[in-house]
């Protein structure tokens, strides 16, 4: 090699020039993965603004429904997203077959409600139960809105220990905050929101079910700290309903927030012989004493095979 200049493959990778006469070396064999592909953009849904407060959307499992505006919680997530909760969406698309019963307790403007009425059909049959009067109007122009006419039951009372009437908290703002238990005018303040109390009928699930024994395959309760009323009015209802698990939110903030004590709640799951799973991407087993230091989760509750004393 002639020349004083550095050459070979140093001098092509790194700039030192080569003598005219040099012999040329082959090219470096220089493996260079592609890019990875960008994932694509979750479709946006349709949505179309009908006027007093109502727009029209549709979610990314095909379920049409009719939004209030003036709800900061759901409605804006549904009008971006196309999906609410997706780690429960997915749990009840994986729990839910044809022919399977649901029940749906604080169903909101009908999210669940309407998946689980895509989910279950044929053969499957729906209850759902929204005590505040505006949202219950959405439920049911939700639920008629998707066809769901057949073996769907509506039901425009609180679930509750005991069946009899009761105060309801109504958010204006954060609409699926509205609840039995009354917030802090500081954290209205803080949030911009306020709240109106309301008398609403009120049902135990035992005497609401006391007639009727179909099977129930899954009962969903998100009623923002209630929880541990309608699970003591609904004992015999668990009682008689060995397969049936539970989906619940388990907040305890919000529990304590209406009187009762967190641990009262998993109390009576024990004592029924319930498993516990915190719902994610996959079912992660979890007992009382993990969940104490959780704040806020989803919870799915299965009957163990053989009942602990």
């Amino acid at each position: 090699m002639t020349g004083s200049s550095p050459g070979g493959l140093f001098g092509r990778l790194f700039g030192g020039a080569r003598s005219p006469d040099a012999t040329p070396e082959p090219a470096p064999m220089i493996a260079v993965a592609p890019a990875p592909a960008p994932a694509p953009a979750p479709t946006v849904p349709p949505s179309v603004f009908l006027g007093d407060h109502r727009v029209l959307t549709r979610t990314r499992h095909g379920v049409r429904m009719i939004l209030d505006t003036r709800d900061i919680i759901l409605t804006p997530i549904l009008l971006l997203e196309g999906l609410w909760e997706p780690e429960t969406t997915q749990l009840l698309v994986d729990i839910l077959k044809p022919g399977m019963n649901f029940v749906d307790v604080g169903a909101n403007v009908g999210y669940f409600a309407c998946l689980a009425g895509r989910l279950n059909r044929p053969g499957g049959k729906l209850w759902a139960f929204e005590a505040d009067p505006v949202t219950f109007e959405y439920l049911t122009d939700n639920v008629n809105l998707n066809w769901f006419f057949d073996d769907v039951e509506l039901v425009h009372k609180a679930a509750y220990e005991t069946s009899g009437t009761l105060t309801l908290h109504q958010r204006q703002k954060y609409k699926g905050n509205t609840s039995i238990g009354q917030t802090r005018q500081a954290d209205l303040d803080t949030l911009r929101d306020a709240s109106i109390a309301i008398e609403v009928a009120a049902v135990s699930l035992d005497d609401h079910f006391r007639a009727n024994d179909e099977r129930i395959d899954l009962v969903k309760i998100d009623v923002e700290g209630a929880e541990p009323f309608v699970l003591r009015g609904m004992r015999g209802l668990i009682e008689r309903q060995p397969e049936m698990r539970i989906l619940f939110e388990w907040s305890p903030g919000q529990i304590r927030g209406v009187g009762e004590d967190p641990a009262g709640l998993l109390a009576v799951l024990d004592d029924f012989g319930f498993d516990l799973e915190r719902v994610g991407t996959t079912l992660q087993p979890v007992d009382a004493a993990a969940l104490g230091g959780i704040g806020h989760a989803m919870v799915l509750a299965t009957r163990r095979a053989t009942r602990v004393a």
